[in-house]
């Protein structure tokens, strides 16, 4: 969040700066987007948090001091095959799946509504993206296959059920 005399923007991680106009006094909302922030003002001061209302989803930030970066990822090798069984469609929530391919020996992820991004592994089933600060695990069932995916961003952690 940032402001030039009396406009506020916000920009998230990866994505271009945008201004947003006041709905109330904790309310926020975009013209270029269906998309509200609605801030946390309980306590005195700054506000703590604010909500990114968007497509049916609400994802809460937490305040942090200017220029914290996220944690460094490290991206490691593996097997192509393994990459496969990553393949399909996961749903996260009402119309919104996130579609997994593998594209040049890595993963592409692509939520609904969104471009596709490269995803970087970190580990077997844990992967990151470079865009923004989010990160993916693959789950496994009993018997060995791939039957969902976490989607650890914002402070929240939201499982998506595999659907093929």
């Amino acid at each position: 969040m940032t402001h030039e005399g009396t406009q506020v923007y916000a920009q998230l991680s990866g994505q271009d700066r945008f201004p947003v106009f006041p709905k109330s006094d904790k309310v926020f909302f975009y013209r270029v987007v269906p998309a509200e922030l609605e801030f946390d003002l309980s306590t005195e001061g700054p506000a703590s948090q604010v909500t990114l209302h968007q497509g049916g989803r609400d994802v809460a930030g937490k305040r942090v001091a200017a220029g914290m970066e996220p944690k460094p990822h490290k991206e490691v090798a593996v097997d192509a095959k393994l990459l496969a069984d990553y393949a399909g469609s996961y749903q996260l929530g009402p119309g919104i799946v996130l579609t997994v391919a593998v594209k040049e020996s890595r993963l592409s992820v692509q939520l609904t509504g969104q471009p596709a991004f490269d995803a970087f592994p970190e580990s077997d089933k844990d992967f990151f993206l470079k865009v923004v600060d989010a990160q993916l695990t693959f789950t496994r069932n009993a018997e060995g296959k791939v039957d969902a995916v976490v989607l650890h961003q914002g402070g929240a952690d939201q499982r998506a059920a595999r659907v093929n």
